[in-house]
């Protein structure tokens, strides 16, 4: 619309500025009249582009902002995980603690076991409550899920 509008504005305009024996003066009139119109239909273009503009100024906003939270549920998960995962990792090698002493004698130990998962639990734990005493909590009414 506005390049369609905008050269019709210059050249109605050309036509008032610049007198002819085309027209008759009776004529003119209406021609200021078109002139007018053009000008307004020009102004209501505008102002159109531009609250189509802001509102995807706002739309791309509240994406990011639910983006962000989305973001953080992420990152406390994967702060909350790490711990045992690094555990789990750890006890997961294949260690003999016949070769040396520095190899995890806890691995022939009755409560190896019970141990390692132990202190994943209390490691899961302690970092949940540190993050939520840090004030990381998310608040559930922004994070968007996926539909069932």
């Amino acid at each position: 619309m506005r390049r369609a509008i905008w050269p019709l504005r210059e050249a109605i305009s050309s036509l008032l500025r610049d007198p002819s024996d085309l027209f008759a003066p009776e004529t003119l009139i209406f021609m200021r009249d078109c002139a007018d119109h053009t000008v307004q239909i020009s102004d209501f273009i505008e102002t159109f582009r531009e609250l189509g503009a802001d509102l995807m100024d706002v739309y791309l906003s509240n994406v990011s902002n639910r983006l962000g939270e989305n973001m953080k549920l992420l990152t406390i998960i994967t702060t909350i995980c790490a711990p045992p995962t690094v555990v789990a990792a750890i006890y997961g090698m294949n260690f003999n603690p016949d070769v040396s002493k520095w190899n995890m004698p806890e691995l022939n130990w009755e409560f190896g076991y019970p141990f390692a998962l132990s202190l994943m639990v209390t490691l899961t734990i302690l970092t949940s409550f540190i993050l939520w005493s840090q004030g990381w909590r998310v608040n559930s009414e922004n994070v968007r899920r996926p539909p069932h």
